[in-house]
Order: structure tokens, then sequence, then C-alpha cells
């Protein structure tokens, strides 16, 4: 009865996306357990916010650089051994950042966490969209999954860190991605590889000038770049933000990080599958102008309905990832899409993995004003940029 009920389930498409779900859900609570964590760690290690930043910008371009070959190794082998492939690197450094005893020795295990995050991104897109015929509202779905994350674990690790110590908090964080592991390697379904494909031939520059030399590409790529920047930003500081500009505690500033995954978790899904009807454009304009809106309504010091409202807008306003994927994915044609996504969003995600380096270093150079202003205009620049696009007639 088991071994019938076990292979129809393995069989389902249904259960095929759950499994994506819940490792997204362990590739993002991976990243997202550091947010709330970072005065502590600043703390434990004896370093300051730019310091901390460094590695996390570490971490996000480590996210970046695997997505390319992601995307290549993954048309070459199939999808499958890269999702797995990366959540056993996730695996590996949640266990190294939990332990780490110097703080080099943390940075060296915030790396296998970008890297393995990476790589699940393009594989785990590029599987689905294998998968399903309707992209958008299957994508924002799978990206529930991180959002979830980031509505879940900040608080969870927030409230163990102060009662265990934050190396507790940080196992917790670690703890959905062995499960993922384990689970996808006995119900993900296999995909074909492609062994006559010349893996080499991927990664000559003539490979990349193509996609470079497409403005649609090449627009999608500009639009992703800036608002992934504003994205690790947030998730890297925003607990750290709401502690030292407006006074919250660490559990508090845990749930008003919490508060904007809820929100990415329910709209995600809905921006996503609102794109296949209405566009892209027109849903990622207004996500970008009501971010923008937030994070400056988050400036007012003393007034718990500005920051409420500001927070809440923040969340509705990052909740473009389902949209800006499915932009990609239009831009390319079936053969293209391991390549061509992987490629066109290590770009974005090198420029985005500043971010937090950025970030870091002006909050502590100049103060927070500086730094979330910066984040706003950032948004505010992609939604000319897609008016502009609109009309000259290149509207996606």
């Amino acid at each position: 009865m088991f071994d019938r009920l076990r292979g129809g389930l393995s069989d389902g498409l249904p259960l095929l996306l759950g499994l994506a779900v819940l490792a997204n859900f362990g590739s993002s609570a991976s990243r997202v357990m550091l947010g709330p964590l970072v005065p502590s760690i600043t703390d434990a290690f004896t370093v300051s916010n730019s310091v901390v930043g460094l590695a996390l910008s570490g971490m996000w371009v480590a996210f970046a650089f695997a997505q390319y070959p992601s995307g290549v190794f993954g048309d070459r082998y199939g999808e499958r051994p890269l999702v797995l492939v990366a959540l056993a690197a996730i695996t590996t450094g949640g266990l190294v950042v939990t332990f780490a005893p110097t703080f080099p020795v943390f940075v060296l295990g915030v790396v296998p966490l970008g890297a393995g995050a990476g790589l699940y991104l393009v594989a785990s897109t590029s599987y689905l969209t294998k998968q399903f015929d309707d992209t958008g509202t299957v994508l924002g779905v799978h990206g529930a999954g991180a959002s979830l994350a980031g509505f879940a674990v900040p608080v969870a690790v927030a409230a163990i860190a102060a009662r265990f110590g934050f190396r507790a908090g940080l196992l917790a964080g670690t703890a959905t991605a062995p499960v993922a592991l384990l689970l996808f390697f006995r119900y993900g379904r296999h995909t074909s590889p492609t062994p006559g494909m010349n893996v080499r031939e991927r990664f000559a520059p003539d490979a990349f000038r193509a996609y470079l030399r497409r403005r649609d590409v090449r627009f999608t790529m500009l639009l992703a770049g800036l608002s992934y920047f504003t994205y690790t930003a947030t998730a890297s500081f925003f607990p750290t933000f709401l502690v030292e500009f407006h006074g919250l505690s660490t559990t508090a500033a845990s749930v008003g990080f919490a508060v904007i995954y809820l929100l990415r978790s329910v709209l995600v899904p809905v921006f996503g599958r609102s794109s296949d009807r209405l566009g892209r454009d027109p849903l990622l304009a207004g996500c970008f102008a009501v971010g923008a809106g937030g994070y400056l309504l988050l400036l007012v010091r003393g007034s718990t309905p500005a920051l409420v409202l500001g927070i809440l807008l923040l969340g509705a306003g990052l909740s473009f990832g389902g949209v800006i994927t499915s932009r990609f994915m239009d831009d390319l044609t079936d053969e293209e899409r391991g390549q061509g996504y992987g490629f066109a969003n290590t770009v974005a995600n090198v420029v985005g993995s500043t971010g937090s380096v950025v970030v870091g270093g002006i909050s502590t150079a100049v103060g927070w004003p500086a730094a979330i202003v910066l984040l706003s205009g950032l948004l505010g620049v992609t939604v000319v940029a897609l008016v502009t696009n609109s009309l000259l007639g290149n509207a996606g």
C-alpha cells in the first residue's frame, strides 16, 4: 500500500512542485537567517556592519556566479543532479557558518551558502519551466517558498538566539536544507541529459555576446540588477536598520522583517499569475513604485503608523520575483532557457550582490537615511526605465 502511495506521489506534478517549494524554502532560509543575527554576529566576532556587509556581499557574489554554470550543466546533465548538489552545498555552508570559531571561517561558510542558492535557483527554474505550462503561476508558487522562509525563519532564529545563543539560531535556519535534499533525492522526478552538448562552447565569449546583443535581454538584466541590489541590501540589513534607526528590539525588528516576507509569500504568486494576463511590465512598475514609497516612509521616526505602512509597502514592492523571472523566460526560447537564464541572471545578480557591502558601508560611514534614500532612488530609476520602454513600444 505504502509503496503504491509513494509511487503515485512521486509521479505527480503536485508533489514535484511541493518538493521544489520546500527546497526553495531551505535555500532561502539559509540566507535570511543571517539578517536578524547581524548585531549578534558583529558582537561575537567584534566586527562592524561594513565588514559583515562585505562578507554577505561575498555570499551574494557566489550566488550570482553559480547561476550560469548551473544553467549549462543543468542542460548537459539534467536539472535534478544540480538541485541535489545545490542543497548539499547549502547544508554544508550552513553548518560551517553555525560552528565557525572565527570570522574568516564564517566568511568561508557563507560562500557555499550563496553558491548553493545560485545553483538551485537556475536549475529549479529551468526544471519547473519544462514540467509546467503556466510559468508565471508555477514560478510564483515556487517563489512563495522563499517568501515563507523569510516570514517564518527570522522570527524563529531571533527567538531561538535570544534564548540559546546566535549559533543555535543559525543551526535552526540551516535545518530545512538537508531535509529537502533527502526528499528530493527520493522523490524528485528525473530529467533528461543532453550527452551531445558541447559544454566548452557554452563558456566561450561568443555565447555571452549573443545574449548581450539582444535588447530585450539587456533591458531585463537592467531591471533585475537594480531590483536585486535593493533586495539583497534589505535581506542583509533590514532588521539591523530597524534596531539602529528606529530603536526596536531584535525580536521586534525580526517581526517587522517577517511581515515583509509574509506579504511576499502571498503576493509573489498572485503577481506572477496576474502577469500572465496583464503583462509583466505593468506589474513590475507597480511593485517598484510602491517599494520606493515604502523605503521613504521608513525614514519617518517616532511614528508607528508610518513605520507599519512603510513595512507593508516594502513587502508589496519586493514581491517582484515571479514576474521578473517570467520576463527573463519570455525573452528566451525553450532551448535557451537553461543557458540564457543562467547567464542573464548571473549578470543581474553580480550587480545585485553589491547591495550588502554598499549599504553596509554607507550606513557605517554616513548613516541609515542616505542608505535608504539610495535604495528608494534605485527603484525609482526602474520605474522611469519601464515607463520609457513602454512609450517606445517595447513593453513586456
